[in-house]
């Protein structure tokens, strides 16, 4: 018997010692030509790990391909795991045909005890498809280390190494009429707001 409670004791400890962090892109799919377009991004933990913080870039598209821009990210809303923290540094991608962002130091709340468990939403990212069509993509959305650390970060702040990055496609379909119209409502309303200034 005790050396069964050993054995489970030893396999408990190294099913710690092995915990992953995985930031997954998965399979979007937004509307073609129009701004304001959002997709996911996930995180997840094979056991109960918590982290501060996060450092992270992503590109649409491959290097030199001409794609959709991402615009802005969103960590801090309701129903992403570090709502209510610190936010983070948002740095675009080197320039055309480099379409990405760098989002380094996104941060919890600033009490080390109410660090969130590595799992769920994570962020909001927008991106403009305008100009863009459906037969333009699919593009990969690309996880990747190339803008700086990528590492998920521990409640000391410390990178927590294999960390693993998922990457995913993007897909462009066309609006269906209703959602069309009301696209082109929301346009209206902007166009008029503007003319009133």
């Amino acid at each position: 018997m005790r050396t069964l409670i050993a054995c489970l004791t030893i396999l408990a400890v190294a099913a710690t010692a092995s915990a992953t962090i995985t930031i997954t892109a998965g399979s979007q799919t937004v509307f073609e030509n129009s701004p304001g377009q959002v997709f996911q991004i996930l995180i997840s933990t094979d056991s109960v790990d918590t982290i501060s913080g996060a450092n992270l870039a992503i590109q649409i598209g491959a290097t030199g391909q001409t794609c959709p821009d991402i615009t802005a990210f969103d960590t801090d809303s309701a129903g992403y795991i570090f709502n209510g923290g610190g936010g983070g540094s948002y740095t675009d991608g080197t320039g055309p045909g480099y379409p990405g962002i760098s989002i380094g130091d996104v941060t919890g709340p600033p009490d080390p005890n109410n660090d969130p468990v590595a799992s769920g939403a994570l962020m909001l990212v927008t991106i403009d498809t305008t100009g863009y069509f459906v037969a333009d993509g699919p593009y990969v959305i690309k996880l990747m280390t190339g803008f700086g650390n990528t590492e998920a970060l521990d409640t000391n702040g410390s990178p927590i190494s294999g960390t693993v990055y998922t990457d995913g496609t993007l897909s462009l379909v066309v609006p269906e009429p209703a959602t069309l119209a009301l696209l082109g409502l929301g346009s209206l309303g902007a166009l008029i707001r503007r003319r009133r200034r």
